[in-house]
């Protein structure tokens, strides 16, 4: 078995702190800078450290470089007194110091570009605006003079969707050309017709998205339709799946599931399915696709 004076043991030694005093200045590998001597470690091999910051936050300089470049790891961790792992860290900063000094960075080496390269490019970035297809590219809009005298005289969205073409593009085009754009604003018939129907089905009716619909509403403090169910309409549920009952009566699903939990009407169960189910449709085997959903 080894002894701890072989494990410890150091190679090529002897080793000694440099030349300093308290208040001193150390310049530091670690840390690329100066640092303060705030006193003395209490390690076999006693060396300066850094100012206020604990005993064992040594400088890295002078000899200890030596003997993190020739000594082993436990050797170096006993006779300083700090752990394995800072003596891998200042392996490490020190590998990377020596990188960094053999094999400077690429920005420090890069030739400069000439006006010969600089004309290439933009000639080749030319090149691939006017003909995307050669390059691999999907082909650009092709803006017609009638095409543009249409730029602002709507907003964006509408008139991409009459070109065909997305919404960025549009405003992208506009702008560019310095043209200001049009807000879409509500019309009286518009507003009119707010709070008549749900606001999925108003959103459809004119071309806006429904959360548009929604916000304008609420804005103008519309209350929203309350859809009422006939006697006629109460009397279907159950009589066939939720998905059935909401197409035949132009309701949403979850709209008929929710009405049918409400008043305690269990759901609908084919003839012969042998399946139990509660209020909720809740089913304890298989089912009919269309019906797991219930």
């Amino acid at each position: 078995m080894m002894e701890d004076s072989d494990r410890f043991k150091l190679l090529n030694g002897p080793y000694s702190p440099p030349a300093c005093r308290v208040g001193g200045r150390l310049h530091c590998e670690y840390r690329g800078r100066e640092e303060v001597v705030g006193g003395m470690t209490n390690a076999p091999i006693q060396w300066p450290i850094r100012k206020g910051l604990g005993r064992h936050s040594c400088i890295l300089c002078g000899d200890l470089i030596r003997a993190l470049r020739t000594e082993s790891d436990i050797a170096v961790s006993h006779h300083w007194g700090v752990s394995i792992t800072t003596v891998n860290r200042w392996r490490q900063a020190l590998e990377a110091a020596r990188i960094l000094e053999v094999s400077p960075r690429p920005s420090a080496v890069r030739r400069p570009r000439s006006a010969e390269f600089k004309k290439a490019i933009s000639e080749r970035a030319k090149r691939m605006w006017e003909h995307p297809e050669q390059h691999g590219l999907p082909p650009c809009h092709r803006w017609t003079d009638e095409e543009i005298a249409l730029l602002g005289t709507a907003p964006d969205p509408i008139i991409a969707k009459r070109l065909g073409i997305p919404r960025h593009n549009v405003e992208s085009k506009r702008r560019r050309l310095g043209i200001p754009g049009i807000l879409n604003r509500w019309t009286d018939e518009e507003i009119a017709l707010l709070g008549t129907d749900s606001d999925a089905v108003i959103a459809r009716r004119l071309g806006r998205p429904a959360v548009g619909v929604r916000d304008k509403r609420e804005k103008l403090g519309i209350p929203p339709m309350m859809t009422r169910w006939t006697n006629g309409e109460i009397v279907l549920l159950g009589t066939d799946t939720d998905q059935a009952i909401a197409e035949k009566l132009g309701k949403s699903r979850m709209g008929v599931k929710s009405k049918r939990l409400a008043l305690g009407i269990p759901a609908f169960t084919r003839a012969g399915s042998g399946n139990r189910q509660g209020l909720h449709g809740d089913r304890e085997s298989s089912a009919d696709p269309e019906d797991i959903h219930e």
